[in-house]
């Protein structure tokens, strides 16, 4: 179930409703398949867009959530994006964003397109490791970004676009 373009501030500007493929800045050989799971279609989408008020801003905007223990568990973001979403919408679309680029950069794209297509429900097979290794490498990578001094997150109140 989609949230409705007017329900969200957060609507990249290169995503038109029905148009589920990301934008990746690299190129991909082959098109991509739709996929059904929210997390990676609303993370790829914010991922490739990459503007938001701050340098770095994916990273930087999940380690505060890390830090203001607002960061939702990879469970909630696969299963249950659109109630996130509902919450708080801007949260929901920038920590899909952070798990889909750390999965992105860090083991490339021949694997995102095998999830992509194939769901989390697969991620064992994909990468090779249970998806709370996963959760667990993000969230110490996370610990890693610096937040900077005059970090305002108020700013996010309408948005990034």
């Amino acid at each position: 179930r989609a949230i409705p373009a007017a329900h969200s501030r957060f609507r990249p500007r290169r995503v038109r409703a029905g148009n589920c493929r990301p934008h990746f800045r690299v190129p991909a050989p082959a098109p991509i398949s739709r996929s059904r799971c929210r997390l990676l279609i609303e993370g790829s989408a914010v991922y490739a867009d990459n503007e938001c008020h701050f340098e770095n801003p994916i990273p930087t905007i999940n380690a505060y959530y890390l830090q203001s223990n607002q960061l939702q568990s990879l469970d909630n973001l696969v299963n249950h994006f659109d109630e996130i979403a509902v919450q708080n919408d801007v949260m929901a679309y920038l920590q899909s964003a952070g798990v889909f680029k750390y999965l992105y950069e860090q083991y490339g794209l021949e694997k995102m397109k095998l999830l992509w297509t194939r769901g989390f429900g697969d991620f064992d097979t994909i990468y090779g490791f249970p998806v709370e290794k996963l959760e667990a490498e993000w969230i110490d990578f996370l610990k890693s970004v610096p937040i900077p001094h005059d970090f305002d997150i108020h700013k996010l109140k309408e948005g990034c676009g």
